[in-house]
């Protein structure tokens, strides 16, 4: 069959129908054609509209929060108690203070100041609380230029630290 005798075939069903099967055909076919606009066309251009939309204000959200951070990155970082120090005698208190508070005093050796230099020795200490003090240390900002530790027995160490002022 051709395309030519398909449409005769068409035209001779069409002029078969009343006039009023016509129009309603008519109808149909328009309602039909404003279903398929609707759900091929508008639909997904509004869904995809709402989806931009969402996006739009999640980036908006976002960019106002990095504002908000902007000020707290550029503000001075804040000062940490080590920083202050300025001389070995001002080091020689803080190490002292520090070592009270982590209850390592008692067990302290000796504690010299030479030069700019502060040396910490113990004989026996818990090698755990040792550890945890010099790791605090170092979050405040004060790190042992030199460390000298020995094993004694399991969890006890001796150990030799040497601080500088900070510059």
């Amino acid at each position: 069959m051709s395309l030519n005798e398909l449409k005769l075939q068409w035209q001779q069903l069409w002029q078969s129908l009343s006039v009023k099967d016509q129009r309603a055909l008519m109808m149909l076919a328009v309602v039909l054609g404003l279903a398929l606009v609707y759900l091929a066309v508008w639909l997904p251009s509004e869904n995809a509209k709402q989806q931009s939309q969402q996006r739009l204000l999640s980036a908006q959200t976002k960019w106002q929060w990095l504002n908000e951070q902007l000020p707290k990155l550029s503000a001075p970082a804040p000062q940490l108690p080590v920083q202050k120090i300025r001389e070995v005698n001002g080091l020689l208190q803080y190490v002292q203070t520090q070592l009270r508070q982590l209850n390592l005093y008692p067990q302290l050796d000796q504690m010299e100041t030479r030069n700019q230099k502060l040396v910490v020795s113990f004989k026996m200490v818990d090698a755990a609380r040792l550890f945890r003090w010099l790791s605090q240390q170092e979050r405040q900002g004060l790190v042992a230029t030199s460390a000298d530790i020995q094993p004694i027995e399991t969890g006890v160490v001796s150990a030799q630290l040497i601080f500088e002022v900070p510059k």
